[in-house]
C-alpha cells in the first residue's frame, strides 16, 4: 500500500472510499458471495483481515508519518480516523448483507470463529507499538465506534497487548481481544480481565520463529 496522504492539507482531499468494481474491496465481496454460492451456506465465510480505523489511517498516511502526525496534527489525525472508521463500518455492513448470517466476523480462520451476531473482530496491530495513551486517545473511539455498530467489538493484535491493556478495558463496546501467545502472556491477561473479557488466543508465534 503505498501512501496518499503526504501532509495534513491532503486529509481534507481524499475521496470517499467506494466498492467500484475492478476495486480490492469489490473483489473481495465477489469472492466471498462466489464461495457462499458454491458451499450452499454449509461452511461459513470469514471476513477478510480487515484492519482497524487506527492502522488503515496508518497506511494511507504511512506508518511512520501518521504516528507523528498524532503529536504534530492531532486535529487531522482525528479527522482521518473519523472517515477510516465510518468507510469501515461501511464495508462491513456490505459483508454481513452479502452473506448474512453464515458470516464469520473474524478473519483468523484456523484459529477463530465466531456467530455472526457476536460483533465484528478486527485487526489494530499498531496496538502493539504505541502508548497507552495513544492508544486510550485515537485507537479506542474507534473500536468503541464498531463495538456500537455490530453490538460488540474484538480486537486481533499479533504483539504485546499487555502495556495497553488498561486503555483497552476502558472500552465500552470492546469485550475481548485475539493475540498471539508468543507475545503476550495469557495468564497474565486473564488476570488482568477477571472473566470480563473474552480470550481467544493463537499459539502461532509470530515474531519469535525460534518458539
Amino acid at each position: 500500500v503505498k501512501p496518499i496522504i503526504h501532509g495534513p492539507e491532503d486529509v481534507y482531499r481524499i475521496q470517499e472510499p467506494n466498492c467500484a468494481p475492478r476495486t480490492v474491496a469489490a473483489f473481495m465481496l465477489e469472492r466471498a458471495r462466489y464461495f457462499q454460492d458454491m458451499t450452499q451456506g454449509e461452511i461459513g465465510i470469514h471476513i477478510p483481515d480487515l484492519q482497524g480505523p487506527f492502522s488503515v489511517a496508518s497506511q494511507l498516511w504511512g506508518v511512520q508519518d501518521f504516528i507523528l502526525a498524532l503529536y504534530d496534527n492531532p486535529d487531522e489525525a482525528r479527522e482521518l480516523l473519523r472517515r477510516t472508521t465510518l468507510g469501515l463500518i461501511e464495508y462491513i455492513r456490505m459483508f454481513r448483507d452479502a452473506i448474512g448470517e453464515n458470516l464469520v466476523p473474524i478473519h483468523c480462520g484456523a484459529e477463530g470463529w465466531m456467530p455472526s451476531e457476536a460483533g465484528i473482530c478486527i485487526s489494530e496491530d499498531l496496538i502493539a507499538v504505541v502508548s497507552p495513551a495513544i492508544c486510550r486517545e485515537f485507537i479506542a473511539p474507534g473500536l468503541n465506534e464498531l463495538g456500537r455498530s455490530f453490538g460488540a467489538c474484538y480486537a486481533h493484535t499479533c504483539g504485546d497487548t499487555e502495556p495497553c491493556l488498561d486503555a483497552l478495558m476502558a472500552v465500552g463496546n470492546l469485550r475481548g481481544m485475539n493475540f498471539a501467545t508468543s507475545e503476550t502472556d495469557i495468564e497474565a491477561v486473564a488476570a488482568r480481565t477477571g472473566g470480563s473479557w473474552v480470550l481467544f488466543p493463537h499459539t502461532s508465534p509470530v515474531a519469535s520463529p525460534h518458539l
